[in-house]
């Protein structure tokens, strides 16, 4: 047997060149402990975002896994960074985690060059620092992701152990014909027909489509964000290209979430109405089919053209985040996307729910005088953070972009009251976007005070338009009430009608 220096002569050993993945799916596994290097060559199955619990404390170089793996756990000084994860997959076609942080995917090169190609590839890693190994039971949905995987043996994978690449890790593309023995690529099931998947079980999937609508809130208190994202779509654009296919649009609602953190982030800026989205991976659920759920492994891309991969919410991005936030399609494909008709919306009744998009048209009957009040912007930037100044030839500056001027842009929050013959039986109230304030107020004159008298767009003609539920009340009288917000269709290629209610 060997003795206690042959021992820590051979962890050393193993620590500085690097032991084989796949490792035993054993704590017990001799020689491997926290302080392990680990090679590992693999294809790429799936690249997302996660939120990893670091810590600043040393790592233990204890021999055994299990003995490492408590000690670290008492360390209390721990911090969450947002890293970029592969799930890779080996020869044997089980899969194992590696992480990167943001530092060194915008400092390495080697990334860099990883990153051009993507999910698919196999990919030489050397140097791995073992970190932990994940069960089915502390990471479910972590091993949704890998059943989903339709290379995956049909004996299900019991453990994963996950890896970090840093700054003494390596990483090296390999060339397809010298990967014959690995697991295929396994792309993500397309969902064809919401209406008619009723009968499959939960799994994941993949959707295309066009972007209609963006909802966003935060939770501050566990610094999470949820975004709502209404598609209209056939679901895939390969589709339309298959002449024995004919699918109806749908609008499919997207529910995401996710921890705050990263330096890139889906925002109002970046996910815009019109854009052409690709979710993968997104979670259907057989008992709520309008409804897919977005979790930390599924991945939001916005849809470029092959011939010209750039995209206007991305275009100030660095290189390393827009490859991971877009992805390509064929000008056909593209094209054939962009034509398909919105999907038609219902007209608002009163048997209509809370998020649902809706058609509305009618009469504006009255004015929310309370909510009605104005503020300025900038007419460069649009940024709200300007201030007035003295001793100038010009009286504004705005903070934003430095620029000083004297005529801001005024903007105005209008909710008026709409009546129509098919909301008689219940009352609605809608939130206008400000262009379609404007439109209404153009032509009226300016008080002394130089706003606008909100009175001069009664009885004016409105719609047809698009809105979301923003609110649904039920009084005492069982009298029902919608809270509506107008959504920005100009891309939809459908624009409101404004006149006079006897026009």
């Amino acid at each position: 047997m060997e003795n206690e220096d042959e021992q820590d002569e051979r962890r050393n050993e193993t620590t500085e060149t690097g032991v084989e993945w796949p490792l035993q799916d054993s704590f017990g596994y001799e020689g491997v402990s926290m302080t392990t290097r680990v090679n590992v060559t693999a294809r790429i199955q799936r690249i997302y975002w996660r939120s990893i619990e670091i810590n600043d404390g040393n790592r233990s170089s204890a021999s055994s896994l299990t003995v490492s793996i408590i000690e670290n756990a008492r360390i209390l000084n721990k911090e969450k960074r947002m890293s970029l994860c592969c799930l890779v997959q080996g020869f044997s076609s089980v899969c194992c985690e590696v992480r990167l942080r943001e530092d060194i995917l915008l400092n390495r090169t080697d990334w860099q060059d990883v990153l051009c190609h993507s999910q698919g590839t196999v990919l030489s890693f050397s140097k791995l620092r073992l970190v932990e190994r994940r069960n089915r039971k502390r990471a479910r949905q972590l091993f949704g992701l890998i059943d989903s995987l339709k290379t995956t043996s049909s004996k299900k994978q019991q453990s994963c152990f996950v890896f970090t690449f840093d700054d003494q890790s390596t990483v090296e593309h390999v060339s397809e014909d010298k990967v014959s023995d690995y697991p295929e690529y396994s792309s993500p099931e397309r969902l064809n027909d919401l209406n008619s998947a009723t009968a499959i079980d939960s799994r994941r999937v993949s959707f295309c489509g066009k972007l209609l609508y963006a909802r966003f809130t935060n939770d501050k208190y566990y610094n999470t964000k949820h975004v709502r994202l209404w598609l209209s779509g056939k679901c895939i654009a390969h589709h339309c290209l298959e002449s024995d296919v004919t699918l109806e649009p749908t609008i499919s609602v997207i529910q995401v979430s996710y921890s705050s953190g990263r330096t890139v982030e889906w925002d109002a800026s970046t996910l815009l109405a019109g854009q052409l989205l690709s979710i993968q991976d997104v979670v259907f659920d057989r008992v709520n089919p309008a409804i897919l759920t977005a979790d930390i492994f599924s991945k939001i891309q916005v849809i470029v053209l092959q011939s010209s991969p750039t995209d206007e919410s991305a275009q100030n991005i660095h290189e390393i985040w827009h490859r991971t936030m877009t992805t390509t399609m064929t000008d056909e494909e593209c094209t054939c996307l962009k034509s398909l008709p919105v999907a038609g919306l219902p007209t608002l009744n009163e048997n209509c729910r809370v998020d649902c998009l809706v058609m509305l048209e009618g009469v504006i009957s009255g004015v929310d005088h309370e909510n009605a009040f104005c503020w300025y912007s900038c007419f460069h930037c649009s940024s709200e953070d300007i201030s007035e100044i003295s001793n100038s030839i010009s009286q504004y500056h705005c903070n934003a972009c430095a620029l000083e001027f004297n005529s801001p842009v005024t903007n105005i929050h209008l909710e008026v009251y709409l009546e129509s013959t098919s909301t008689s039986t219940f009352m609605v109230k809608v939130k206008l976007l400000q262009k379609t304030i404007r439109n209404l107020l153009s032509g009226s004159e300016k008080t002394n005070s130089e706003t606008y008298n909100v009175n001069s767009v009664l009885n004016k003609y409105l719609g047809p338009m698009h809105c979301h539920i923003a609110e649904k009340m039920q009084d005492k009288n069982s009298q029902i009430s919608f809270k509506l917000e107008e959504l920005d269709s100009s891309s939809w290629n459908t624009v409101p009608m404004i006149g006079l209610a006897n026009e």
